[in-house]
């Protein structure tokens, strides 16, 4: 079902996205149903951002969430309403740590968290 409601649209995906031609029918299918299934994203939210399925999980998208959910636990205040994930996993790298690891008190433990959810070479 989920599948074929986003590659239903892969057309027009493709047009803005022509980088998902590249990419095995399993990863994107992978991809889409992490995001769609473990974080709540919405086919929608993936059409309006047709780069988030070229994304590496393992590199970006599991970590950036785990991260998020930290934060979240943390009640820092900024995480008290709701954070469109999305922009989250769209940020470039140097952005993301800047705005959410590098600043905070507690940044080495946060980065520690980050890095630990990586696997193979950074992004």
């Amino acid at each position: 079902m989920i599948y074929s409601l986003f590659f239903a649209g892969l057309p027009g995906l493709v047009r803005r996205q022509p980088q998902l031609l590249s990419h095995s029918l399993e990863k994107l299918k992978c991809n889409v149903d992490f995001m769609v299934k473990s974080t709540g994203l919405s086919l929608d939210d993936l059409v309006k951002y047709p780069a988030l399925p070229l994304f590496s999980l393992e590199k970006r998208i599991i970590p950036r969430y785990k991260l998020m959910n930290v934060l979240k636990s943390m009640e820092v205040p900024e995480f008290k309403r709701e954070i469109y994930l999305p922009t989250i996993f769209n940020r470039p790298e140097k952005v993301f740590l800047d705005k959410y690891v590098n600043n905070h008190p507690e940044s080495s433990i946060l980065l520690g968290i980050y890095h630990g959810g990586k696997t193979g070479d950074m992004q």
